[in-house]
């Protein structure tokens, strides 16, 4: 069973990373536009 249970989570673990990698690089994304904007203004 505990086998099984850490199989599951490395599963899950590399579904996720994907995901929250792109959710990294769009906040990266949003923060340097937001630095870009302030410093126009």
């Amino acid at each position: 069973m505990q086998a099984n249970v850490k199989n599951l989570v490395k599963l899950q673990l590399k579904l996720l990373n994907p995901i929250d990698s792109s959710i990294n690089e769009t906040v990266n994304k949003s923060k340097s536009l937001n630095l870009n904007n302030v410093r126009r203004n």
